[in-house]
């Protein structure tokens, strides 16, 4: 993503969703805090809450949950396909790339091998699909005993 990409995408795919105010989740990534981005958003009735830098990984869903079990499964075909077929090279000696077709194959196979309760809770312990009311807090897994932002809890309970 990028300065110029960045309103298409808002546009294309967060614009659509909604003709209310609505919120989105953005990492800290230097072209989500550009002015442009930002009134952009502003113009899409979008309000952007930004996640401190290294904190995705406690609250978004695939990086807590899931992620490592879907990259295993495209790992293995990857590297399946490494080892049992012949490839063929280029003249400069590299070898050819394997047809996207077949990436994409992996990864519909990859995703559909998970387990949909998994998914649904992912978003349960991230906070995504928590009650609002504070009901649910407990169940969020960055907040729970031993884990980076316990202190967080208490905060909310507040």
């Amino acid at each position: 993503m990028n300065e110029d990409w960045t309103p298409e995408w808002v546009q294309g795919v967060l614009g659509r969703f909604s003709f209310t105010r609505q919120m989105s989740a953005w990492d800290s990534f230097k072209c989500h805090l550009m002015d442009s981005i930002k009134q952009k958003l502003t113009n899409e009735k979008i309000n952007p809450v930004i996640v401190p830098g290294g904190c995705t990984k406690y609250i978004q869903a695939p990086d807590v949950a899931w992620k490592k079990l879907f990259k295993g499964k495209v790992t293995e075909k990857y590297d399946k396909w490494m080892a049992e077929r012949a490839h063929s090279f280029t003249a400069a000696g590299n070898m050819h790339a394997l047809p996207r077709c077949e990436i994409v194959q992996w990864i519909l196979e990859a995703w559909d091998s998970l387990d949909r309760e998994l998914i649904v809770h992912s978003f349960r312990i991230c906070a995504i699909t928590v009650a609002t009311d504070g009901s649910e807090d407990d169940q969020i897994h960055c907040l729970k005993e031993g884990q980076p932002c316990h202190a967080g809890l208490s905060r909310l309970m507040t």
